[in-house]
């Protein structure tokens, strides 16, 4: 269920493109894709003495060929009522479950064109479309009889296996269980992230209410303002108490273990041009449809897939004059202490990142690099950056020694892209290191690296819990030259850099903690002196896509509307025309609307449990209207 980025549509509508490579080639593969969709919707989809669908059944009695060309024809017809599997809604007094549900009083034309619109979607994409789960109707009974041990016990054994960096910060006692029981609500209703869609729904409601209110927004007042706990509270009776106060326990835990709170008053800030690093996100977002688009021409769908792209800034500088804004405490449950260093905040900029290059290839990680030729026209500078992007990626997996023709699936991937004025090197070995700064003259283009993480960071289980992707981030996310993969965490003692109580195994010196970051491997929960921005996109459907912000060590959902609502908040606004990068720049909206990316469950999900007055503006914010966009088209010819 990933989300569609704004050029691949979830149920395509547009008749005139003709498809084809499809991925569903025979009728018995369209009949078993939708009893899964009636099995996930509860509904009864009869069968024959033949193991034979409704569907099935239906083209058996229409003598429909079941053939790779006549299927494709049906589905290239220019009016889709003329294709003829659409008469299936006639068959049998057939009820489709139609998700969401037709509003209104819906003609046969209308349940017709629904229905072709769900087939078309499964004969691209080989899979029935999302089903959004309704928040309402989660089943929190599991926790009615003191709670289902076996199925608690269930939950953290499958965590353990496929997440066992996040599990080693967890910690027996009230907090783990807590969390083990909010995750389970998440296994026993189809695997839904449900502490995911909360964290990132509190996360987001704190976000936009700190622009509107200096009241603080924390855990605590986020739960009591929640009508969906409410209404948990409500549909439990005596039991719902102790529901929600678990949930809201969980919640903190999770912020604290997995997504840490982003900050939104930053004492460190980032010296570069904010235009800039927004068309590398817009031009991200664009390469992303081009991986997703290859699953029309391969034989099976290439996702979930994770992809971590993240950006090196030219520099960084200490901010003195921020007053910090209280947005509260986060519940007070936890003794986790913040990991962040105050050497963080006082230092002047110093590249802690190192030679990315030299790190992937000591450590034998197939990569690919390539330099970026910017150009001066806008668009025409995020088409051509894009065609950078997909060129490299494209040299990068012919250089993977996979049987996967359908890569990325069920794989992690990275990028790095390198903007830096100064990045340091090092020589010697632990004990005794010498540092090296090496500086980057003004005419060195940009360059973007593809590789692969080390093995102990990089599959995905065909049956993942929704947290994979934040364990593999966690893990790693650019090793030092000797990260040693066989070993679970790199906080372990993993390499000869560390000693045997896990601490670096360095001399002291003056720059002992200068030291100690450069030879750190880095994860996503590395502060690296404010001077990376990692954007994490985790797919697990065209309409399901999650991309998350890293920077400093914290974390947040991003949307495309946080292009103007978050990024300045982390930029030197004195930098070039960075102050001039607002809601009222026609530029920064029209980035805005032309990177569009979805992930339609949660969205669902956040217009449920959001505390906003109108969550939906939340997620479509800044977008140009359609007189504007023709506008910006016609000026964009005339250039």
């Amino acid at each position: 269920m990933c989300a569609k980025p704004s050029e691949t549509k979830s149920l395509p509508t547009d008749q005139d493109q003709t498809i084809q490579i499809p991925l569903i080639k025979s009728l018995k593969k369209f009949d078993v894709i939708i009893g899964e969709y009636y099995e996930r919707k509860e509904v009864e989809y009869k069968t024959d003495a033949d193991d034979a669908g409704l569907f099935l059944q239906f083209c058996n009695e229409e003598e429909f060929n079941d053939d790779e060309d006549d299927i494709k024809a049906e589905f290239n017809e220019d009016d889709p009522l003329e294709c003829s599997y659409i008469l299936f809604i006639n068959y049998k007094d057939v009820d489709f479950p139609f998700d969401p549900p037709l509003t209104g009083n819906p003609t046969i034309d209308d349940k017709k064109l629904a229905f072709h619109k769900f087939l078309r979607y499964i004969y691209i994409h080989g899979r029935h479309p999302s089903i959004l789960t309704d928040p309402d109707l989660i089943d929190f009974s599991i926790f009615n009889v003191s709670s289902d041990e076996s199925k608690i016990e269930s939950t953290r054994k499958k965590y353990e296996s496929q997440c066992p960096t996040i599990c080693q910060q967890l910690q027996n006692g009230a907090n783990e269980l807590n969390m083990m029981m909010g995750l389970a609500i998440g296994s026993e209703n189809n695997n839904i992230p449900f502490l995911q869609y909360l964290c990132d729904i509190y996360q987001r409601d704190r976000m936009q209410l700190s622009l509107t209110q200096s009241k603080p927004i924390d855990v605590n007042y986020w739960c009591t303002e929640s009508h969906f706990l409410e209404q948990i509270k409500t549909r439990y009776k005596d039991n719902g108490e102790k529901i929600v106060a678990m949930i809201k326990h969980s919640l903190s835990s999770y912020l604290k273990r997995i997504q840490p709170e982003f900050v939104l008053t930053q004492f460190s800030k980032i010296v570069d041009d904010i235009f800039e690093i927004a068309r590398y996100f817009q031009s991200a977002v664009q390469f992303l449809n081009y991986v997703l688009r290859q699953s029309a021409i391969n034989d099976d769908a290439n996702i979930p897939f994770q992809w971590d792209f993240s950006i090196a800034v030219k520099s960084t500088k200490t901010v003195s004059n921020v007053v910090k804004v209280d947005f509260g405490d986060d519940s007070g449950d936890d003794d986790e202490e913040d990991d962040q260093d105050e050497d963080e905040t006082k230092d002047d900029y110093f590249d802690c990142i190192g030679s990315v290059k030299e790190k992937i290839t000591k450590n034998k990680l197939v990569h690919n690099h390539a330099k970026i030729d910017r150009q001066e026209e806008t668009t025409g500078e995020v088409r051509n950056v894009t065609r950078i992007f997909s060129d490299a990626y494209k040299t990068f997996k012919e250089q993977m020694d996979t049987e996967i023709d359908n890569y990325p699936r069920l794989n992690r991937f990275q990028a790095f892209l390198d903007r830096r004025s100064q990045f340091t090197t090092y020589d010697g070995a632990p004990p005794k290191i010498n540092m090296r700064t090496n500086y980057r003259s003004v005419e060195d283009k940009d360059e973007i690296i593809f590789f692969t993480p080390p093995k102990n960071a990089r599959s995905i289980p065909e049956d993942h819990v929704p947290e994979v992707y934040f364990n593999h981030i966690r893990q790693i996310l650019i090793p030092n030259n000797d990260y040693v993969d066989e070993k679970i965490s790199v906080e372990d003692g993993a390499s000869k850099t560390f000693n045997d109580k896990g601490n670096i195994n360095i001399d002291r010196s003056d720059n002992y903690l200068r030291t100690v970051k450069l030879l750190e491997h880095i994860t996503s929960h590395t502060p690296c002196n404010s001077a990376m921005l990692t954007f994490s996109f985790q797919v697990e459907q065209e309409d399901e896509i999650k991309c998350y912000l890293w920077f400093g060590g914290k974390c947040i959902r991003f949307v495309p509307s946080d292009i103007i609502d978050i990024l300045p908040m982390l930029f030197d606004l004195d930098y070039k025309k960075n102050a001039a990068f607002t809601k009222e720049l026609r530029d920064a909206r029209s980035i805005v609307t032309t990177t569009q990316y979805e992930d339609v469950q949660f969205n669902h999900f956040f217009k449920k449990a959001s505390i906003l007055k109108n969550p939906e503006e939340n997620l479509t914010k800044y977008r140009m209207t359609l007189d504007e966009l023709n506008s910006e088209a016609d000026n964009q010819q005339k250039v």
